[in-house]
């Protein structure tokens, strides 16, 4: 469906800075874009969602003090929007790494409470950004925090272009 992503972006933070558990001393901000979207974008929402407030939600789980933050950026180049989530939390160590966006089957060998949560979250994250037609990676330095980034492809709704967009005649071929 076609998608405001400004606005979808917007109303996601706010329903989201109201669960931050106060007891964390937590800043949870939203990264401005720079060059928001002009035009609405076709993706599915509900999914789109999703993926952000799991990645969200995991930041606050292992983050007891510092920030969370997101925000996208569009990359002309590649025809993708990249989105964001950066934390201030404990961190992911190197060996696992590799591991946390295995599927189902590798969080029941490790069942460690821990990983069990992380590890579903970040599966359905993962399966929902590849859905989309993304790309999900994740770097991290235990004991700095962690940076999420996905990509969808950037698909706009040609029937949407709310603003002023009549110098745009540099439609690719």
């Amino acid at each position: 469906s076609a998608i405001n992503l400004d606005k979808c972006i917007r109303e996601l933070f706010e329903t989201i800075k109201v669960t931050v558990p106060k007891e964390k001393k937590i800043d949870f901000y939203l990264v401005e874009n720079k060059n928001p979207l002009t035009s609405s974008i076709l993706t599915d929402d509900v999914k789109l969602k999703q993926i952000i407030t799991n990645l969200i939600t995991n930041a606050f789980k292992y983050t007891e003090e510092g920030f969370v933050s997101f925000g996208y950026e569009i990359n002309e180049k590649d025809q993708e929007i990249e989105f964001v989530i950066k934390d201030s939390g404990i961190g992911i160590d190197p060996k696992n790494l590799k591991l946390i966006f295995d599927r189902f089957r590798r969080i029941e060998e490790d069942y460690s409470a821990e990983f069990s949560g992380l590890g579903l979250g970040l599966a359905i994250s993962k399966a929902y950004v590849e859905m989309l037609g993304g790309k999900i990676s994740v770097a991290s330095t235990a004991g700095e925090g962690s940076v999420f980034t996905f990509t969808i492809p950037l698909k706009l709704d040609e029937n949407s272009h709310n603003l002023d967009l009549n110098s745009d005649n540099s439609k690719s071929v």
